[in-house]
């Protein structure tokens, strides 16, 4: 009797698991049960979108083959699960083909890249705990909305990540923004009096006005020290300290902002909350530390 039980469990398991033909014709019922939920969600054109896409779209870790066919091992390959509820996070959201293809084959990328940069940390902006491991280094400069546009988004990173990531500024001022570099220049005064972060808050606020007038005027309304501030301005020391972090932002192929690096490997996916967070938890995983955040395709 026990014999004819766990028969009958194994036979609706793999019946459930991959129904009639559904294996060999790439029906959502042949996924495993787990990432059903988020693929019934879609619609009928968006679930032929994506099973073409995990059909045609490669995995990497221990499975090496298609997306679909690793999500058919038993058990089936974590990696591709993974990589599967982001080409369904991206389709929900209105992503075309072309794009989600991309968005994975640097996803594949960023986690097989053993180049690590090496920046200057000591005595730049950073938010977070000073011994974190995770180090998320933002190429920026003031005269960049997306540069602005991304500071939420690294703020919830530090802030979520229970004390696991820290973020440190590097300036990267372009030449083809008029004024940048004095924009750096204010910014890296007032960091020397422990105020970047709101010097930059001010600086971001109106990127039309930032002549010193305007710089001095965001000084006195932070109550910095004027004298001091105005002779910071002016040292050769401080300019020497922008023009580093520019240097090895080209060293390591920035030439845009804002460019990001996620302990030392350069990062070139979408600058989304998720994506982010996503990278990080791997990153964490390979130190022997804990993911900081939940599933951030599930969550966001």
């Amino acid at each position: 009797m026990k014999l004819i039980v766990v028969t009958i469990n194994i036979f609706l398991y793999f019946l459930f698991l991959c129904p009639g033909s559904a294996c060999a014709e790439g029906d959502i019922s042949a996924l495993p049960g787990e990432i059903l939920p988020a693929v019934s969600r879609l619609n009928k054109a968006q679930q032929d979108d994506f099973l073409n896409l995990i059909k045609d779209i490669n995995n990497y870790g221990t499975c090496e083959d298609t997306v679909f066919s690793c999500l058919n091992r038993q058990p089936p390959d974590r990696v591709a699960v993974r990589n599967t509820t982001i080409v369904v996070f991206l389709i929900s959201n209105g992503a075309r083909n072309d794009d989600v293809k991309r968005i994975l084959a640097e996803r594949a990328k960023f986690a097989k890249e053993t180049t690590k940069f090496i920046f200057t940390l000591d005595g730049r902006p950073a938010k977070g705990d000073p011994n974190a491991r995770i180090v998320v280094v933002d190429f920026a400069e003031f005269k960049c909305p997306y540069c602005w546009d991304l500071v939420p988004t690294l703020n919830k990173l530090v802030e979520e990540s229970k004390g696991r990531v820290k973020v440190v500024f590097k300036h990267f001022p372009l030449k083809s923004h008029k004024g940048s570099l004095f924009s750096s220049t204010a910014a890296e005064a007032a960091h020397r009096q422990g105020r970047f972060w709101e010097m930059g808050a001010l600086l971001y606020s109106d990127m039309k006005r930032q002549e010193r007038e305007d710089i001095e005027s965001h000084a006195r309304k932070l109550g910095l020290d004027m004298q001091l501030f105005k002779r910071d301005m002016e040292e050769v020391r401080l300019l020497e300290d922008i023009e580093r972090d520019k240097s090895e932002g080209v060293l390591a192929g920035v030439s845009g902002t804002p460019s990001l690096f996620v302990n030392g490997k350069a990062y070139k996916m979408p600058r989304h909350e998720s994506f982010l967070k996503d990278v990080i938890n791997d990153e964490a995983v390979e130190l022997g530390l804990e993911p900081p955040f939940p599933d951030p395709y599930h969550s966001n």
